[in-house]
């Protein structure tokens, strides 16, 4: 397929300096290409209304600010007087959370960059792993992990790199990485790395336990993400005994529930039951003796009695107190 750029255009073209695709196409993102494109062809030589712009794109002011810094920064746009960035709505402090630092603006990071070669480094390093100018949130989150997270610019980078494999590049969901490793005492690059196999551990097993169960993609719970690694990576059960136990909650219960399927594993693991034919040879195996039927009769009234095929001797007492809530 051929393509080719049409003339006969039904409204007149509008000038864009060569410079913006010759030089900067690449690093430029898609908002940060709108905003320029829209201020060339409707505010040439006027004002810009960055209220204006962020209702008509459907993203924040701070956002459009940060995109119009970007050409500034690069000479395309004047800016006079301090930049209004959208202020976040005050946050609910409860009586046991401290008060959160205060982030750096945008001049107090230029002169920390200035006075610090690590900081310095640290924000150039971020720059090159995004592929892209960083925005001012995100500098700021940076230098603010840096002084008062007191975390070391290698460690922060290495951060960002685990955020750029796993394909979260956010800056909250950065902050939450970097915060549970101040948390947990990570201050070394061995623990660092230690970490981020834990982390890529979970991913892989979450995605696996995901995808045996038919669920859509989103971020595991807590209860999802420790039985993933568990069923995955310690006691090492195929797909197919997973979605088994994932069938026998559905037609029990009508619907998904990470308890009811936990329970179920669980029982299988301590059974021995690790994989489909295990299962099933369990299910086959002879009944029990006739004296040890009736020495357990009085305990097996009160229990459900499994389904045939759903494998060796389930405590199904637990099973019924996740069913009715207790």
């Amino acid at each position: 397929m051929n393509f080719k750029v049409r003339k006969d255009f039904k409204t007149p073209p509008f000038s864009v300096p060569s410079e913006i695709v010759d030089s900067h196409l690449k690093l430029a993102g898609a908002l940060q290409l709108r905003v320029i494109l829209y201020c060339l062809r409707h505010t040439y030589d006027e004002e810009i209304n960055p209220s204006y712009m962020a209702e008509l794109f459907s993203v924040s002011e701070e956002d459009i600010n940060d995109a119009l810094m970007f050409w500034k920064e690069l000479g395309f746009i004047d800016c006079e007087g301090p930049v209004f960035v959208a202020q976040p709505s005050a946050p609910k402090i409860t009586k046991v959370a401290p008060p959160k630092a205060p982030r750096p603006d945008r001049k107090e990071v230029a002169q920390r960059g200035m006075e610090c070669p690590e900081i310095a480094f640290l924000l150039n390093e971020a720059q090159q792993k995004f592929g892209r100018m960083l925005k001012q949130s995100e500098s700021s989150a940076l230098v603010w992990i840096y002084d008062d997270l007191g975390m070391d610019a290698s460690l922060i980078l290495m951060v960002l790199e685990y955020a750029v494999q796993a394909d979260k590049v956010n800056i909250s969901y950065i902050e939450k990485i970097a915060k549970d490793w101040v948390e947990n005492g990570i201050d070394t690059i061995v623990a660092a790395e230690k970490r981020i196999v834990e982390l890529n551990n979970s991913r892989t097993a979450w995605h696996k336990m995901r995808a045996a169960f038919g669920l859509d993609t989103r971020s595991p719970s807590e209860t999802e993400s420790k039985l993933a690694v568990k069923c995955i990576f310690e006691w090492k059960m195929p797909t197919a005994l997973l979605k088994r136990a994932y069938d026998i909650c559905v037609d029990s219960l009508g619907k998904y529930n990470i308890k009811y399927i936990k329970t179920v594993l669980t029982d299988w693991h301590k059974q021995g039951i690790n994989s489909v034919e295990d299962l099933e040879n369990k299910s086959e195996e002879p009944k029990e003796s006739t004296d040890s039927k009736s020495k357990s009769k009085s305990d097996s009234k009160s229990k459900s009695k499994p389904k045939k095929g759903n494998g060796g001797s389930i405590d199904w007492s637990l099973i019924d107190q996740i069913i009715n809530g207790e």
